[in-house]
């Protein structure tokens, strides 16, 4: 079992002395993600992609916690911009191609529950 509250207070206290660091906010989210603190996590993506807008992994990550919040259109978007950033010229093979298998996975699953809302929806009436 990890330590995600360990690791949380380790990386605020590396923000305190690194706080335009784009990856340490990103792996803050995480933490925050693994805390069920989606909002806070939500905050810190967007803490980091305010610092490098084409961090990939601030990206995936941020896309991920708006799908946990439950807004999947800003997911769709960001698992769209993750898709396009990995067809980028020039980019890490690997990198591009795990991105790419991430931005689709993502938007399949932002798919599934606009379609299982819409059920829902339709059960209702």
């Amino acid at each position: 079992s990890s330590d995600f509250a360990g690791a949380l207070r380790d990386y605020e206290r590396a923000l305190a002395l690194l706080p335009r660091s784009a990856q340490l906010h990103c792996n803050r989210a995480a933490a925050l993600i693994k805390l069920a603190r989606s909002r806070e996590a939500r905050a810190a993506c967007r803490a980091s992609l305010e610092l490098e807008p084409t961090y990939a992994k601030a990206v995936a990550r941020a896309a991920q916690v708006e799908l946990l919040c439950g807004d999947l259109d800003a997911a769709k978007r960001l698992y769209e911009r993750l898709r396009w950033m990995s067809a980028g010229v020039g980019a890490n093979a690997n990198a591009s191609a795990e991105n790419a298998e991430r931005a689709t996975a993502g938007l399949r699953q932002a798919t599934e529950a606009e379609a299982a809302i819409a059920s829902g929806e339709s059960l209702l009436r």
